[in-house]
């Protein structure tokens, strides 16, 4: 025996592969919202990144000058200069820093002291100032300062954020 099939009396449609456009349109605005909230996000991080690289380039280069200074058994002296953003020799013939420290120009240096001498052994001259070096981001949004301290004699180097006003003269007690 034989069984027909049944014949449908309209033509069956087959579903449509893809998006239709209500659900783009959601799509593009969900991503649209997540970005609006992760974008500041994202570029104070970086903005941070920046300014923490460039205080471990100041830091590096004193613990540099402090290490040859004990390692050579004699004084050695660095000069830190905030109008080019450099921190180098004092002198043709000193090998304080092997090579000199080149800080990004879009950050405002600051400095109590532009000359640190570390002695043979290690340790500085307190007087007249301690020296306290503010690295600040104007351009970053955050108004990020860090600062970089030589706290005593010994020459114990500390990092933190600097809650005073530049470009007066940085104060070890505002390095926090």
């Amino acid at each position: 025996m034989w069984r027909l099939s049944p014949m449908l009396p309209y033509p069956v449609r087959k579903p449509e592969k893809g998006f239709t456009l209500i659900e783009i349109i959601v799509v593009t605005i969900i991503v649209g919202i997540i970005g609006a909230i992760a974008i500041p996000s994202f570029f104070a991080l970086l903005n941070r990144n920046r300014v923490n690289q460039a205080i471990g380039e100041i830091e590096g280069a004193l613990r540099e000058a402090q290490n040859r200074a004990t390692r050579n058994g004699r004084s050695c002296q660095i000069s830190i200069n905030a109008a080019t953003n450099t921190i180098s020799n004092t002198g043709a013939n000193d090998t304080c820093l092997l090579t000199t420290r080149n800080i990004n120009t879009d950050f405002t240096l600051a400095t109590s002291r532009p000359n640190i001498t570390f002695s043979g052994k290690g340790n500085i001259a307190l007087a007249p100032q301690v020296p306290v070096i503010v690295l600040a981001d104007p351009n970053g949004g955050s108004n990020q300062q860090s600062c970089v301290v030589i706290e005593n004699s010994l020459g114990s180097i500390r990092t933190g954020e600097y809650t005073g006003t530049i470009p007066a003269i940085p104060l070890p007690g505002s390095c926090q």
